[in-house]
């Protein structure tokens, strides 16, 4: 007869189970990932969810003497456990195939179907690149990149989010088809970093576990990558995932020049101006205002139409215009609120660049210096119809 059992707090249990539950599949091809895979070593649990693509690990202390493993389906575990009301809960493994919940005067008997052996976990092998951050900046940095991400982009190689090391500094990428977000963080150590592409659903599932403090170890082979918090940390925990196997634009060299060409507008008169513009305008299906201060040099004159219905709008806004910049230029509403719905600064800097229409032709710095956060953005004009 089996005696496995482990004792363990109930909030600590359901708190690490609630964060491993988001790596569980909606849609479970393999029966085994409905699972969460269980191991008791040396008084630490380890809980185990994966769908194959993106894994996490989490630990936590139990009380138990002896050293044993199981798998138990994810959600059922969950709301078991989510609606008991003692602190305290009791696992113990009456064979391969049952185990008992036990809580205050509670007891539940589950039926197991899979084997820890059936419940295939990732490894990661020949690693060669390996950062350490600060996981509110990298929570922020990727939080920004994720926003300007087309995951269904018709050209899959704008489908990931990149991070680069240019520098010395940890350079996290979104672009789309008109817009690119680079925010730039300090790392706190460097061993060697090699770009690597990441899906945008590894950004959200690494960004619900990030906290405000504390370090985060980033590493990656290439074709998997590595999330980790330090062993010692109540919030120790490891996200493993493949990484998107795609050729991501080279974008270092529309920000190695910062333009000289700037303005400088009200953020918020700015952005409710455009919006207002928005309801204006359509170009085929494609919001665009027009930007333009040939008629005086200090002032903004944003307008927008449309022309199956025969709809405009126009909208006038004094800027700060040190260096005489003239505009003549069309913009997709949509990309523009979006950028400024990141900055939260009352004025917004706008640096131009010159070439032709295809290529970025703005960029807005945000500098936040208290956490040392760097984001720029580009934008591209467009041609109009």
């Amino acid at each position: 007869n089996m005696t496995n059992k482990l004792k363990i707090d109930r909030e600590l249990l359901v708190s690490k189970l609630a964060k491993a539950y988001k790596f569980v599949p909606t849609k479970v091809i393999i029966p085994a990932w409905d699972n969460f895979k269980m191991t008791v070593t040396n008084s630490i649990m380890e809980i185990v969810a994966s769908d194959g693509n993106i894994q996490i690990k989490m630990y936590c202390p139990v009380t138990s003497s002896s050293n044993f493993s199981f798998c138990v389906p994810a959600g059922l575990l969950l709301k078991t456990v989510s609606l008991f009301k003692e602190n305290e809960v009791t696992i113990t493994q009456k064979s391969d195939t049952k185990i008992e919940l036990k809580s205050g005067k509670s007891k539940y008997n589950i039926t197991l179907d899979c084997l820890p052996d059936g419940f295939t976990t990732m490894p990661i092998e020949n690693v060669k690149s390996e950062i350490a951050v600060n996981q509110f900046m990298l929570n922020m940095a990727l939080k920004s990149a994720k926003e300007f991400v087309d995951e269904k982009h018709p050209n899959a190689n704008f489908s990931a989010i990149n991070i680069a090391e240019i520098n010395n500094k940890i350079i996290c990428t979104g672009a789309t088809r008109f817009l690119i977000c680079r925010a730039a963080i300090s790392p706190i150590a460097i061993n060697s970093w090699s770009p690597v592409n990441i899906p945008v659903e590894t950004a959200k599932k690494v960004i619900s576990l990030l906290g405000e403090k504390g370090e985060i170890g980033v590493c990656h082979s290439g074709d998997k990558i590595k999330f980790f918090t330090t062993v010692d940390s109540s919030d120790y925990f490891e996200v493993m995932s493949v990484t998107a196997n795609i050729k991501f634009p080279n974008t270092e060299g529309l920000f190695s020049k910062k333009p000289t060409d700037c303005i400088s507008v009200n953020t918020l008169e700015f952005k409710d101006a455009i919006r207002r513009l928005s309801l204006y305008s359509s170009i085929g299906e494609e919001p665009v205002v027009h930007v333009s201060n040939t008629h005086n040099s200090q002032e903004l004159r944003l307008t927008s139409n449309d022309n199956t219905t025969g709809k405009d709008g126009e909208e006038l806004i004094s800027i700060n215009n040190p260096t005489n910049v003239i505009l003549d230029k069309s913009y997709n509403n949509e990309t523009i609120v979006k950028l400024l719905s990141e900055i939260d600064d009352n004025e917004t800097n706008i640096f131009f660049l010159s070439g032709d229409s295809t290529q970025p032709s703005f960029m807005i710095p945000k500098v936040n210096t208290e956490e040392e956060n760097i984001y720029s953005f580009l934008i591209a004009s467009i041609k109009s119809v």
